[in-house]
């Protein structure tokens, strides 16, 4: 991979860290004055946001000898339409909406690509696979570092606006990558305690057996061309949760902490590239956002 396309892959990483739908959802600076009963993420139709956070981030990674995914920038950028919107790497159009309901065609970036190694990556090291398939007594097998590409997912998205905000979705793989299906389900409510702004989220997302497959399967070399496989993953049900804190310094800045923790399926977590099922992701520094 060159320079510019690792530059590129670390600038998604830093938006993927802490900026997508599906991670944190930071809170407006603006409403920071606000009560909890009065909060709302509704905005102005045909508005930009763009933010810069800047501090130390870590997103864990859940294979045996693979690289933590490290940013100290995190750009946002974020546009709400009449209908078409915009959430850093998640796109939508919205089909109906009422002021506690909406349903979307919608698009959002499957995270399960960044763990692995692009085609000549020194983004990792590579993963030592030792028998962890095999008996105590066999010798260490090592396996070649497995390529896999991002994919892209598209469907449909509903929320629920009340006093805990529901969200669920129905995603398939758009990009020809591996055919898979994903169906997140998440349960967030925020709210303040004086100028301090707190965002809770418990999640569950289903990943069909295409999709783990395509991510954690793996296949040992044969004869010529032909490869065996020595783990068949099938489908997955995992789940995350998320807290994140945010207090204003300024008009413009902000202070930000945010944290996630997902816990994998047995389906991911038996897979042979896998050695800590519940990888954690963090953030904290300062955000500055144009206004």
């Amino acid at each position: 991979m060159g320079e510019q396309e690792t530059y590129i892959h670390k600038l998604v990483t830093a938006i993927l860290c802490l900026g997508s739908a599906a991670a944190f959802q930071l809170i407006p600076v603006a409403e920071a004055t606000e009560t909890a009963a009065q909060y709302s993420e509704y905005t102005e139709t045909g508005s930009w946001q763009l933010a810069l956070a800047v501090g130390r981030g870590v997103l864990q990674s859940p294979l045996g000898d693979g690289q933590d995914l490290e940013v100290v920038a995190m750009p946002r950028v974020r546009y709400y339409g009449k209908r078409f919107y915009l959430e850093d790497t998640a796109v939508g159009y919205s089909l109906y909406e009422t002021p506690s309901f909406a349903f979307d065609i919608a698009g959002r970036l499957n995270t399960d690509g960044f763990y692995f190694p692009r085609s000549g990556s020194e983004l990792s090291r590579g993963f030592v696979l030792a028998g962890r398939l095999m008996g105590a007594d066999e010798p260490a097998m090592k396996l070649e570092p497995p390529k896999r590409h991002l994919s892209y997912l598209g469907g449909f998205a509903a929320q629920w606006l009340g006093p805990v905000t529901i969200g669920l979705g129905a995603y398939r793989d758009v990009t020809d990558v591996h055919g898979g299906d994903e169906i997140p389900l998440s349960l967030s409510k925020q709210f303040a305690l004086g100028s301090l702004l707190l965002g809770v989220e418990l999640g569950a997302t289903y990943q069909s057996r295409k999709l783990v497959d395509y991510y954690y399967g793996v296949e040992i070399p044969g004869p010529g061309t032909s490869s065996f496989p020595l783990y068949q993953p099938g489908a997955a049900l995992n789940t995350h949760a998320t807290l994140e804190a945010k207090y204003p310094l300024s008009n413009n800045l902000d202070m930000v902490l945010a944290g996630r923790i997902d816990w994998m399926d047995d389906a991911i977590a038996n897979s042979p590239y896998v050695t800590d099922a519940s990888p954690k992701a963090f953030f904290a520094g300062v955000q500055y956002s144009w206004k």
